[in-house]
């Protein structure tokens, strides 16, 4: 009997400590379009930035990804060309950047995404997560 309170009695004390973990999003603020390339802008000056085979724009549906660089803090990560060669009908005004939720940012975080939308406009179900970078814990 004293095995099963001493076995409550933790739980109990154990349940009060845990808290649940929530990664944080921030949505892109701005997304500026050249000849060849899309940015989307982040708030604290985070971004991201699609080029592509082709001359793009907002509207533009064909549009074929050479390289992917994300911009976090002092951090930039460039995405292998075999994994952006397979991305098609990329949504850029729905990117967002992703992190660990027990960090104020996506810079201090010990690792962050962007996730983007994919697909027709008809079937914008089809959201793909794109992993981008980790820090390494101190």
């Amino acid at each position: 009997m004293r095995f099963l309170l001493l076995v409550a009695a933790t739980m109990f004390l154990m349940s009060d400590t845990a808290k649940a973990h929530k990664d944080r999003a921030q949505w892109g603020k701005s997304v500026v379009t050249a000849s060849n390339s899309v940015t989307v802008a982040f708030a604290g000056g985070d971004k991201v930035t699609f080029q592509a085979t082709n001359r793009v724009t907002l509207e533009t549906t064909t549009v074929r990804i050479a390289s992917i660089i994300v911009q976090v803090g002092l951090t930039i990560t460039q995405i292998p060309q075999d994994v952006c060669a397979k991305l098609r009908d990329v949504r850029f005004e729905t990117a967002r950047l992703v992190w660990n939720g027990s960090y104020a940012t996506a810079a201090e975080a010990n690792y962050y995404w962007v996730d983007f939308d994919v697909g027709p406009v008809i079937n914008r179900s089809n959201r793909r997560f794109l992993f981008v970078g980790m820090h390494q814990e101190p």
